[in-house]
C-alpha cells in the first residue's frame, strides 16, 4: 500500500530499491542479506536480494517478482525485468508511455 518513486533505467537489469523506500513497504533491514554484488552508476556495491508481492504501475499489475535492496543509493530503479514485460515503451516529449 506504500507509494515508490522509481527512476525508470533500461540499464538496470531488475528493480533495485533504496533502503529508506525497502524500509518503508515493510522490509526490515536487519533481516536482510547483503551477498549480491551489483554494480551501479557510482561504483560497486551489495545488495539484498528479496521478493516483492505486488507492483501496480497505474493500473498494471506485477505480483510475486524478485529485487534487490541496495546497501545506499538516493533512488530506486525500475528496471529491465519490469519494462520487457510491455509490449512498447515510447517517450514523447516529457512522458513515458507503456503499453500492455
Amino acid at each position: 500500500g506504500s507509494e515508490v518513486g522509481f527512476l525508470v533505467d533500461t540499464g538496470a537489469s531488475g528493480i533495485m530499491l533504496t533502503p529508506y523506500d525497502a524500509e518503508r513497504i515493510g522490509l526490515h533491514m536487519d533481516r536482510l542479506d547483503f551477498t549480491v554484488p551489483v554494480s551501479t552508476a557510482s561504483g560497486q556495491t551489495f545488495a539484498a536480494p528479496v521478493d516483492l508481492r505486488r507492483l501496480d504501475l497505474h493500473g498494471q499489475y506485477f505480483e510475486e517478482f524478485p529485487a534487490l535492496v541496495l546497501q545506499g543509493g538516493d533512488v530506486s530503479l525500475l528496471g529491465m525485468s519490469i519494462l520487457e514485460q510491455f509490449s512498447s515503451i515510447e517517450i514523447r516529449e516529457d512522458q513515458l508511455i507503456l503499453r500492455p
